[in-house]
């Protein structure tokens, strides 16, 4: 093996390790029952199957002569959705997160209030 096929196999346990963990952190908010975590698992699962995609045809694509590379731009394309999903279920769940903690706020606000009429 050249030294470019085996640096795919450093390439994809980068690129496991980083899906791993994006399923691990959508798996843990998923007990939140919010939108935001499922974009992130469904993000994350894409993400980790481009990300492998990219690594297998590379490989492939070394060991085979009458190889066509018109399948990279799409792979990366999923890729790319997959990365985009799970930011946009990140900023959701941040987002709903906030509107909880300032509601949290109101309401400890308005408890206040009462006791200290009483």
């Amino acid at each position: 093996m050249t030294s470019n096929l085996l640096s795919q196999f450093g390439w994809l346990a980068v690129t496991l390790l980083i899906g791993s963990l994006q399923i691990i952190a959508s798996v843990l908010f998923l007990r939140e029952r919010h939108i935001g975590p499922m974009l992130m698992l469904a993000g994350a699962i894409l993400s980790l199957l481009a990300g492998i995609g990219i690594r297998v045809m590379v490989v492939y694509m070394a060991t085979v002569s009458d190889f066509n590379p018109a399948i990279f731009p799409a792979i990366s394309a999923l890729g790319f959705l997959g990365s985009l999903l799970f930011f946009i279920g990140l900023l959701l769940l941040a987002l709903h997160r906030r509107g909880l903690a300032a509601r949290i706020t109101e309401l400890e606000t308005i408890l206040n209030s009462q006791q200290g009429s009483n």
